[in-house]
């Protein structure tokens, strides 16, 4: 994701988008192990147990981040983005709907993913009535 918003930075630069047109950047991770989550929702600039020992989760995805997490704050919160934390049964979901239109399998990361899709989507449907 930090990756995907400086590049995006570079092409407001040089004029090809204008930062309007700029999409809004959401983190996703797992709900036993959401630090990022957790930081976005409480307004910290740096991931909960940055600089502490972290406890081992058990969760079907590892959506950890050590380093970078003050970056993906700030791509998240300068895009006017969110962050999502997604339960594990909610990732299988994702995962099982993904291999119904595709016929791929994908890991729990791209479960994750479609899961927040969902749940983002239905957000929407529910703010526009």
């Amino acid at each position: 994701m930090v990756g995907m918003w400086k590049a995006f930075d570079e092409i407001e630069r040089i004029g090809w988008i204008a930062r309007q047109r700029r999409p809004r950047m959401v983190s996703v991770q797992a709900a036993n192990c959401a630090p990022i989550v957790r930081a976005f929702e409480t307004g910290r600039r740096e991931g909960a147990s940055r600089g502490s020992r972290r406890r081992r989760s058990r969760t079907a995805c590892a959506c950890r981040v050590r380093s970078a997490d003050f970056l993906i704050l700030r791509a998240v919160r300068e895009s006017g983005g969110t962050a999502l934390a997604v339960s594990d049964e909610a990732m299988v979901g994702g995962m099982l709907a993904i291999g119904q239109t595709s016929r791929d399998q994908r890991a729990p990361g791209g479960g994750a993913a479609m899961a927040a899709v969902q749940r983002l989507v239905a957000a929407r449907r529910h703010q526009a009535r």
